[in-house]
């Protein structure tokens, strides 16, 4: 009880430069009280000064540079209260969603130097009872080339999906869990057919298809910008040009288990 989670989404002008003009966009409260958590995003003014509660949610218009000199627009959707539940809901009751030790067992850059993060919070008393880092589970860092490919691609479909995507998930009827520690074939989507994709689901059969990302309803959906079959269905206006080469590499290279 009394713990407050908080994440700002900011974009910089130009990605090629993360450091200069970065715009806040909102600040997303995540408050545990007696009765359980409470979920309230606050959006920032022009003047980058303050941010205020916007239980309605609202849309910003974003632009800025990507990594390749093209200029991109984003709509840009703080969810309402109601949206908040729909990510963070577990087992009916909003909870947390990336705060697990193996998302926490990485080195970050402190001002007074880097350290594993379940070391330095242990050290500042903020955290009890953690295993030694090399004792813990680990999720691999989805972008890092030099870690495997599957493991990345797990990552990220975990981080991007699998909140929803769990047996306990407000997709748990799907039967489709791309929770890391979900290992069983057909439940992550191997040779699986949708329950009730719709339109989703295009002319596809199968959500993932070894070997063929272009028979396969995972990539076919994180292409989409279309309301009614993009995945995931909140937080985002474009195609995620980066996370979809690489699930897709990671269908392609996969094979028959």
């Amino acid at each position: 009880m009394g713990a407050t989670l908080i994440k700002t989404f900011a974009y910089p002008a130009d990605f090629r430069r993360p450091r200069e003009k970065v715009r806040m966009l909102e600040t997303r409260l995540l408050i545990h009280r007696r009765a359980g958590w409470t979920a309230l995003a606050y959006v920032w003014n022009p003047d980058q000064t303050e941010a205020r509660l916007k239980r309605a949610g609202t849309r910003l218009d974003v632009s800025f540079t990507d990594l390749e000199g093209r200029l991109r627009q984003v709509d840009y959707h703080v969810p309402n209260a109601n949206q908040c539940k729909e990510c963070h809901a577990l087992s009916g009751r909003i909870a947390p969603i990336g705060v697990k030790a193996r998302n926490l067992n990485g080195v970050f850059a402190y001002p007074e130097g880097s350290e594993n993060q379940l070391v330095h919070w242990t050290r500042l008393g903020l955290l009890q009872g953690a295993p030694a880092p090399q004792e813990a589970p680990r999720t691999a860092v989805w972008d890092d080339a030099s870690e495997p490919l599957e493991a990345r691609a797990r990552a990220y479909l975990d981080g991007n999906c699998g909140h929803c995507h769990n047996p306990r998930g407000m997709a748990s009827n799907s039967g489709l869990f791309l929770n890391l520690e979900e290992v069983r074939p057909a439940a992550i989507g191997v040779g699986k057919r949708p329950v009730a994709a719709g339109k989703g689901a295009g002319d596809l059969e199968m959500d993932l298809v070894p070997g063929h990302p272009d028979a396969s309803i995972v990539a076919f959906r994180m292409a989409s910008t279309d309301p009614g079959v993009m995945m995931p269905e909140l937080g985002r206006s474009l195609v995620h040009e980066e996370g979809l080469v690489l699930v897709r590499e990671y269908i392609a290279r996969m094979q028959n288990r």
